[in-house]
């Protein structure tokens, strides 16, 4: 129900590491003080009694066809939209140009895209044919590997690529020379890897907790967690920090230092796995989810875990999506979840709110048209409507 893809959409891996040399010291969250929300600005919000307001408008283009997947580059600076036919690289000023023909480079469709932060590289995930393949901004294939992967990740400069095959091993690559440059064996599935903002190390979901993999030491640190299953797990290179949701029976926000300890832990209502997402800084966090019928979000100051305020939404309504813009305000996808709509449309996203680094909602846009496929970094709104093929880039702001 949730998001995925971010900066958000951030994958993470499921993999049990074995790594026989290189490991680092284990992380332990006993100690870990717990977030006091109580001085936090709560707010209840009750869409009939905010204004809706007019969008700004940054881009728009023509997309047939569905939108599969959405990404952008760690800078902000442009984004990638795959379509069932097509693999679109965009900016923000002159909307988005067609680079490949999907026909011509994969035979399936795209279960993952990832930009360098340039952005001059796309790669692509085929998951049902396990393959990976490399582009560069006119659409030329400078690297392709295949493999049975499940997931792969593309470091922020595009000098390695990391894939993680169904038997659990992940291989790091030279996209330019074509070569592995480093395997680990593992075991199990894998949902997703991710790297850290600066591209120096991978973060992996693992059975027993966290392990961080430096890319060109292959040094593996491990941070075990007991309580509960792993959610969203975030690796913010700017303050050094290691955000790490848990899933029920006990569901739980860690953030850890660059020792590999707990610098604090946030303790949720209910057992909804949360969503989590930081500023281009690293050192703001927004905790999103929903207990029981009630959705709520947290904005977080990641090195001291101080609440900074708290939303809760009318029963109906849940956050589907999350950023942050350049002046740390939060900017929230919201899908209403009535059983009239749920019954006459799919799920999607109908509100954009702008929240101000208070609390205080800023301003609202009604989505009429159209759905938002994702909330890219600076806040901006991705909106795509099917039938007329039509793509909007919004700033919700005010």
């Amino acid at each position: 129900m949730f998001r995925s893809d971010s900066l958000s959409q951030l994958a993470i891996l499921l993999l049990i590491v074995i790594f026989a040399a290189g490991c680092g010291h284990s992380a332990s969250t006993e100690t870990a003080p717990e977030v006091n929300i109580s001085d936090a600005a709560v707010r209840h919000i009750e869409f009939s009694d905010l204004s809706a307001c007019d969008a700004d408008v940054l881009a728009r283009s023509s997309v047939p066809g569905a939108m599969n997947r959405v990404t952008s580059c760690s800078e902000g600076a442009g984004f990638a939209v795959a379509t069932g036919e097509h693999i679109y690289l965009g900016d923000f000023e002159g909307g988005l140009n067609p680079v490949a023909s999907m026909s011509d480079i994969l035979s399936g469709d795209v279960s993952g895209i990832q930009l360098t932060s340039d952005p001059t590289r796309i790669a692509l995930l085929d998951g049902e044919a396990g393959l990976v393949e490399v582009l560069d901004e006119s659409g030329k294939a400078l690297f392709d590997v295949g493999g049975d992967f499940e997931a792969m990740s593309l470091g922020p400069g595009g000098d390695w690529l990391a894939t993680i095959a169904t038997d659990g091993t992940v291989n790091v690559w030279d996209p330019d020379a074509g070569v592995p440059l480093a395997s680990f064996e593992g075991g199990g599935t894998g949902e997703g890897i991710s790297p850290s903002g600066g591209g120096r190390r991978i973060i992996a979901r693992t059975a027993e907790g966290i392990s961080l993999l430096d890319v060109e030491s292959g040094r593996v640190e491990s941070i075990p967690l007991e309580r509960g299953l792993l959610g969203d797990v975030l690796l913010s290179e700017g303050v050094d920090t290691i955000y790490v949701a848990t899933e029920e029976p006990d569901s739980s926000v860690y953030a850890f230092d660059p020792n590999l300890e707990a610098r604090w832990s946030y303790l949720l209502p209910g057992g909804v796995s949360p969503a989590l997402v930081a500023d281009a800084t690293g050192e703001h966090l927004l905790v999103y989810g929903a207990h029981e019928v009630q959705a709520y979000v947290t904005a977080i100051h990641g090195s001291s875990g101080r609440a900074l305020w708290r939303l809760t939404l009318e029963e109906g309504y849940v956050v589907s999506s999350a950023s942050w813009d350049d002046d740390g305000r939060a900017v929230l996808g919201v899908l209403e979840e009535s059983e009239e709509r749920l019954d006459s449309h799919p799920a999607e996203p109908t509100l954009a709110l702008c929240v101000d680094p208070g609390g205080e909602v800023a301003s609202m846009v009604e989505i009429s048209e159209g759905e938002i496929m994702d909330i890219l970094p600076a806040g901006r709104v991705i909106v795509h409507n099917t039938g007329t093929g039509s793509m909007v880039v919004h700033s919700p702001r005010r």
